[in-house]
């Protein structure tokens, strides 16, 4: 079961319902649809979700399940957008936000990431070739829909005449 730790659009913060992994991947898979039709706005889930699954350690996600359901999620954030995910990294998109008490370090990397926050081409990278990692010690099932992550990157960077991962 994963629980939601990012905000919530309720006022009601002390939310501790739990998701199982086919919820959580479902929710994302639903919240990427938003992000590509609303702008900027969602841009911080993707970044969130980017973050938890591929700049973090997957030793600290609690258990291999856990591990493998954020790769999942990241992974699903990348084939249903990448191109959007691309374009963003071009922009430097949230690379200049505020980070001060009020609001943290919201766009920040991840422990494994200690490149400039927001989206941006080194971040980009960075995913792509720690999908790549990942990918050796995932089970079976994960190994394909990361590969189908990778394709999805390489062909965005061809498509833009960049290859990222040399």
């Amino acid at each position: 079961m994963l629980k939601w730790t990012g905000p919530t659009f309720e006022l009601d913060a002390e939310d501790d319902r739990e998701f199982t992994q086919p919820e959580w991947l479902n929710l994302n898979s639903f919240i990427v649809r938003l992000f590509n039709a609303q702008g900027k706005w969602f841009g911080n889930f993707a970044i969130w979700e980017l973050r938890n699954g591929l700049e973090e350690d997957a030793s600290d996600a609690g258990s291999a399940a856990a591990a493998d359901a954020r790769v999942l999620v990241a992974s699903e954030w990348i084939k249903k957008s990448g191109v959007r995910l691309w374009n963003e990294s071009v922009l430097g998109t949230f690379s200049t936000e505020p980070e001060d008490a009020a609001h943290g370090s919201p766009y920040r990397g991840g422990s494994l990431f200690l490149g400039t926050r927001g989206f941006n081409i080194e971040r980009w990278g960075f995913c792509k070739r720690r999908l790549v990692e990942l990918r050796s010690g995932a089970s079976v099932s994960v190994q394909s829909v990361i590969a189908e992550a990778v394709q999805t990157m390489s062909s965005i960077e061809q498509r833009n005449q960049l290859s990222l991962l040399k």
